[in-house]
């Protein structure tokens, strides 16, 4: 999937590029439920864009990109800066966490 979306998504000159690559991404995580069972109860996560001033990934200290979980509001998890200081791992451990525990 990384791939094909690579070959798709250019540098965002504009809002719209952002919107569009979130769009390419969304319809991407759909096409998984789709093909793999397995994935059917997983729920549908919202999709957050950053403004092109980049204000969310400098608070964050996410820039050149950061992993970050958030639940309800909530940040429950924040990966090193990277893509040197981040493991995929760690927050994939972190997302079956948030996943396993009741939410209020």
């Amino acid at each position: 999937m990384y791939g094909a979306v690579t070959h798709k998504i250019h540098e965002h000159a504009t809002i719209l590029d952002r919107v569009n690559a979130a769009c390419i991404l969304q319809d991407e995580l759909l096409a998984l439920k789709k093909e793999h069972k397995q994935l059917e109860t997983v729920p549908t996560t919202p999709i957050v864009l950053d403004g092109m001033d980049n204000l969310i990934s400098k608070s964050f200290g996410a820039l050149p990109e950061r992993l970050a979980i958030l639940v309800n509001g909530k940040l429950v998890f924040l990966g090193g800066k990277g893509p040197e200081e981040y493991s995929v791992l760690e927050c994939r451990r972190a997302l079956q966490d948030v996943v396993n525990t009741p939410q209020p």
